[in-house]
């Protein structure tokens, strides 16, 4: 990214310094007037408001708005703000033309923001992930600090707006679409601003990229949106606030040449979705040493990765670590240790410098064999730290976030057991039939056809009635209205089973989404799960006759990971503790909880799940702990 950057101001290189100049960043204090006394309707209200912020610089590179109605042209010529009464009051003059082009709004309230935009995933603003906010604010130091951010559109008199907070793990996306009637529009964007819109300026720009001109621009320009923002919302720590605003293309894909502050004269549309008022990458001081660290044990164990276990050797696997501190590259290269025994050889580390300004909001991949991994809960679709410190480890993390220690080390052959007499009841009220209606399984672990899928590829469910296939049907033991059947659980398959059962072959043990999810608990070579009972009957409220295991959702029968830790009356001096149990989980005690450190009772390969306590000594704690 900043690669493309430094492409996109090379042709003007001459002028960068007074790009940067020209952007020194001006403030304002919350004044104590009362705020009840204005009257919000996108009209500039000078007595209010007082001396704007920011004035434009050039004109419009977006077309001029010729009026009647909303606007048909885009432009910023002043801005405009006011804290007061808990409330940020912000005013911009100008307009965006009706055809969808965008109005980005970030705001610097003091706290810890973004020098580097990194918002979530899904939205248009994250095509703007990457622009680099101005560093010469007088009011804060070396850095505009984006703790929020406004993104909104008119796209044939309907306006669409995304609302996102930078502090912290960045959130946000779309809230909401407020209807307008010929370019005016009053109301909730549906997050935390109300708006009050007059997008009918009949513009006065001159040429161009020439400095600003007409009698009707810039500072005499009375009508804009108008933006009233709870400044608990927004970052807000008191005091000064700065913001930095510009107009953008449809999908938030080209960057015009109106921004408040304003850009250099002569500068034309900027193009592409990413900006770069910082200094040029090469002067910004090195801030951290920061030490990655990824665990490929999964992927060794589904076949994707193999180790590099002797120096030079070409027939391993590649690990590399890219993100905005190297420009999204190739990458920087892993290593591991190849001397360690077990799962350890399986983590690579790499102790890189990252370059910029402090706080610095650090997107990074993993990258295996010159793929991305694209699994894993963070907001923006990227791995994200805001690094503070001179020097930082980040946490072990796997690949994809697919832990080694959720899947299987080999095949296991599961039994699956359903009790169901005669006479029940499915979701839509059919009555089953003993030796009539056959029963089936199906799940994750299926691919469409009902045959077994490789692990973690099943895409699975449910046939169409009378369809089932003959392997997959449950077979009743004896006359004990209890059916059976087994699978081969495949090697590197998880330990969690998501699974329901029908009659004749049709989805209809329950409701959609509604299954049974439990747990292969042992190394295998094989395990039988507990006997299941037809959920749809069981379910059902007030029938006293719950789920056979603890713990129901609203929308699975869930077995949980680990858990349920009890212990017993004392019997023969000592008292039984037991738990679930499942591999790669250990039991744990600890005599105080303010004091000393917790021991390990059960480890690998048993991994018990009961255990005798002497009943003697002092106080014990005991938890589990899932490696």
């Amino acid at each position: 990214m900043k690669h493309q950057l430094k492409k996109l101001f090379a042709a003007a290189a001459p002028a960068q310094s007074k790009i940067v100049t020209c952007m020194a960043a001006m403030s304002f204090l919350g004044a104590a007037i009362s705020a009840n006394a204005q009257n919000l309707n996108g009209t500039l209200d000078a007595a209010f408001y007082g001396s704007p912020l920011y004035v434009q610089t050039i004109n419009t590179g977006f077309g001029n708005s010729t009026g009647g109605g909303d606007a048909s042209g885009s432009e910023l010529d002043a801005v405009y703000a006011k804290v007061s009464g808990g409330n940020l009051y912000l005013f911009i003059a100008g307009c965006f033309q009706n055809n969808g082009n965008h109005l980005n709004v970030f705001i610097d309230g003091g706290a810890a923001g973004q020098t580097n935009l990194a918002v979530p995933t899904g939205a248009s603003m994250a095509a703007m992930n990457g622009s680099i906010f101005r560093t010469n604010s007088v009011v804060f130091g070396t850095n505009f600090y984006a703790t929020w951010a406004f993104d909104m559109n008119d796209s044939s008199g309907t306006l669409y707006s995304e609302e996102y907070s930078l502090t912290g793990v960045p959130s946000g996306g779309y809230v909401g679409a407020l209807a307008g009637a010929a370019g005016i529009f009053a109301g909730s964007d549906g997050g935390v601003a109300t708006l009050y819109l007059n997008n009918t300026l009949v513009s006065t720009m001159g040429t161009a990229n020439a400095a600003l001109s007409g009698a009707g621009s810039g500072a005499n320009t009375t009508t804009g949106l108008e933006m009233v923002i709870p400044t608990a919302d927004i970052g807000y720590t008191g005091g000064a606030i700065d913001v930095t605003i510009d107009i953008n293309g449809g999908s938030d894909g080209y960057l015009s040449n109106q921004f408040l502050p304003g850009l250099a004269v002569g500068t034309a549309n900027l193009g592409g979705s990413t900006f770069n008022f910082g200094p040029p990458p090469a002067i910004l001081p090195p801030t951290n040493n920061i030490t990655f660290q990824i665990d490929m044990s999964a992927q060794v164990l589904f076949g994707n990765f193999t180790n590099n276990v002797l120096p030079g050797d070409n027939y391993g696997s590649t690990i590399t670590v890219s993100g905005n501190f190297e420009g999204w590259d190739n990458g920087k290269t892993l290593t591991n240790n190849p001397t360690l025994l077990g799962n350890a050889s399986n983590q690579y580390s790499a102790i890189l410098p990252v370059v910029g300004f402090l706080p610095y909001t650090n997107l990074y991949k993993f990258r295996m064999n010159g793929g991305w991994e694209n699994n894993f809960p963070t907001p923006s679709g990227n791995r994200t730290t805001i690094d503070t410190s001179s020097n930082q480890v980040l946490p072990l993390v796997f690949y994809n976030d697919e832990s080694v220690y959720d899947l299987l080390a080999s095949t296991n052959l599961v039994t699956f057991t359903l009790y169901c007499p005669d006479g029940t009841v499915d979701d839509g009220g059919y009555v089953f039939t003993k030796g009539f209606d056959t029963i089936y399984i199906n799940g994750a672990f299926f691919n469409a056809d009902g045959t077994l899928a490789a692990a973690n590829s099943g895409v699975w469910w449910g046939w169409a009635i009378n369809a089932g296939p003959a392997a997959d049907a449950m077979v009743e033991v004896g006359n004990t209205d209890t059916y059976t059947n087994s699978f081969t659980i495949p090697k590197g398959n998880g330990l969690t089973l998501t699974y329901k059962y029908s009659f004749d072959g049709a989805d209809d043990e329950n409701g959609f989404n509604t299954n049974h999810i439990r747990e292969i608990r042992t190394l295998g070579p094989t395990y039988a799960f507990p006997t299941d009972v037809w959920s749809y009957t069981v379910l059902q409220p007030n029938n006293g006759n719950p789920y056979p295991n603890p713990g129901i959702s609203p929308t699975n029968i869930v077995e949980p990971d680990f858990g349920y830790l009890a212990i017993g009356a004392p019997e023969g001096g000592s008292f039984p503790i037991t738990w679930l149990g499942r591999p790669y989980v250990v039991l744990e005690n600890e005599s105080s909880l303010t004091s000393g450190s917790w021991n390990i009772n059960n480890v690998a390969p048993a991994y018990a799940s009961v255990t005798n306590w002497p009943n003697a000594g002092s106080a014990q704690f005991f938890r589990l702990l899932k490696y």
